[in-house]
Parts: C-alpha cells; sequence; structure tokens
C-alpha cells in the first residue's frame, strides 16, 4: 500500500511530464528564410541575413526602437 509520500511523487511526477510536454507543444520550429529579413536579398542555407551587415543593422535598428519604446520587429 503506498503511503503519503508516494503518492505526492506520482502527483509531483504528472505534473512535472504535463508541464514538459506543454512546453514542447509550444516550441515552435526553426523558420527556413529564403530571403534577408533585412534587405530582401536571397539567403543562403536558410539564413535570417544575407550579410554581416545587414544582420548589425537591423540590430542596431530594433535597439533604437527599445529604447524609444516601440515594438521590435522581428
Amino acid at each position: 500500500m503506498a503511503d503519503d509520500a508516494d503518492l505526492s511523487d506520482a502527483r509531483i511526477e504528472a505534473a512535472i511530464t504535463a508541464g514538459v510536454e506543454a512546453a514542447r507543444l509550444k516550441v515552435k520550429p526553426p523558420r527556413h528564410y529564403t530571403e534577408c529579413n533585412w534587405c530582401g536579398d536571397p539567403t543562403e542555407d536558410g539564413a535570417r541575413y544575407c550579410c554581416k551587415d545587414c544582420a548589425t543593422d537591423h540590430m542596431r535598428y530594433n535597439s533604437a526602437r527599445k529604447r524609444n519604446g516601440i515594438e521590435t520587429e522581428d
């Protein structure tokens, strides 16, 4: 016969398992990009940006928007 500690352990294990499964369902698969997220030029191998300059420019743009209290773009 199971005592209170065993029952509690089973409940905790069930809660953890349910939480892990719920988190897995929320995870979005990585996005495969075909064009640069900043300038629109084609990218290679699903990269988000076509070059380092575009990545830097977009980062600076979003940083400035955050400093000014404006929502950033992806």
